[in-house]
């Protein structure tokens, strides 16, 4: 098997780092999912959900919360109150054939905004996800050229399992 390969040439910003985390790292269907971010410098930030088909669905920016800059050191929550009042709320949903499955959040943090084809990707906050989005290798190929000193990243992995008449 070949595949092309991007030489990173420049090191991390070793100033620039990313706290992320969920709300817990295991959920039943439906449950409502928070994310928490803490980036170390002024940034713009992007959150992807990886679904366990490697598909991507973009969480921020989005149509109701375009605005991605994050303050340093301040911690960001999402979907926060003024966002749920607009009806953003993140449920954890597993495919109708499978009974547990493990996703990832990924947050991209940029030291300058950037338009990262978001077309491409299918926003994830109206509920269900239906399959058309972009998968994982063309999200690394938006990333690829851009500088490791010019982005901090952080992986959040979860596991979802089918509810026994939990919330939905």
């Amino acid at each position: 098997m070949k595949a092309p390969v991007a030489e990173e040439t420049t090191g991390a910003d070793p100033h620039f780092r990313l706290e992320a985390s969920l709300n817990r790292s295991s959920f039943k269907d439906g449950d409502e999912m928070l994310i928490s971010i803490k980036p170390t410098k002024d940034c713009y930030v992007s959150v992807f959900n990886i679904l366990e088909d490697e598909k991507i669905v973009r969480l921020i920016p989005n149509r109701l919360k375009a605005d991605n800059f994050l303050t340093a050191n301040k911690t960001f929550s999402f979907p926060a109150k003024k966002d749920k009042r607009k009806g953003i709320i993140l449920r954890a949903h597993t495919p109708e054939d499978k009974d547990t499955v493990t996703e990832t959040i990924y947050v991209l943090a940029l030291k300058q905004p950037l338009d990262l084809n978001a077309g491409k990707f299918q926003e994830g906050i109206y509920g269900v996800y239906n399959g058309q989005t972009a998968f994982m290798n063309d999200l690394i190929k938006e990333i690829v050229g851009i500088p490791l000193s010019e982005r901090a990243e952080k992986l959040v992995p979860y596991q979802i399992s089918k509810s026994n008449g939990g919330t939905k």
